[in-house]
């Protein structure tokens, strides 16, 4: 009862509608997790996360936007304990458009680096391509049990969670697809090395 009691205290600063998310999120062996635009939340680096939330929320305060960016920078440490096994695919666009400024776009690529080279993620890179499955909206798939996936996709208002088997086992298929069509994981860290030493 205390754990559920301090995920939820924990969650205060993250929109309603991710909630429910988070707190799969943190259940979860393994995470699958695609973005066409952006490096996805897990990964952002706190400044890089604070950019991408102060143009989202143009009304809020700053001190709303910090503590909004807090609780995203701290998604990723919260779940090393449990060592979930977390899959990444991004559009070759994530990588290159750059977010803030060179040098938080930087420090950002070397964060992801850095996640690579410790093991701690598995990342693919899907080069740019007028066909194949890059153009569907960013989708998650959190993995609770050998029995029990929950799918999780984003829209323009903010995002939904899907539970029903067949939903989730379509979600596993475009990822697939996904996977089959990105650069193979030592060929995305080289990208992701070049892109860095262009910045």
């Amino acid at each position: 009862m205390k754990r559920l009691w301090r995920e939820l205290s924990d969650t205060r600063e993250v929109p309603d509608w991710f909630q429910d998310a988070l707190l799969i999120e943190r259940r979860a062996h393994e995470i699958r997790e695609y973005d066409p635009l952006v490096i996805p939340g897990l990964l952002q680096t706190y400044d890089y996360a604070r950019t991408l939330i102060r143009a989202w929320n143009v009304g809020c305060s700053e001190e709303h936007v910090d503590h909004i960016t807090r609780a995203r920078a701290d998604r990723l440490p919260a779940l090393l304990g449990n060592r979930p096994l977390m899959r990444f695919v991004v559009r070759e666009a994530a990588v290159t458009d750059t977010v803030g400024s060179d040098m938080i776009m930087k420090e950002q690529l070397e964060y992801v680096s850095r996640l690579i080279e410790e093991r701690t993620i598995r990342f693919q890179i899907l080069p740019r391509s007028p066909h194949g499955p890059g153009t569907c909206l960013p989708l998650r798939i959190s993995t609770l049990s050998p029995t029990q996936a929950v799918g999780y996709v984003e829209h323009a208002l903010g995002g939904e969670v899907v539970e029903t088997p067949e939903k989730v086992s379509e979600l596993m298929t475009v990822f697939g697809e996904l996977q089959a069509a990105a650069l193979p994981p030592n060929d995305s860290a080289t990208l992701l090395r070049r892109i860095q030493g262009e910045l």
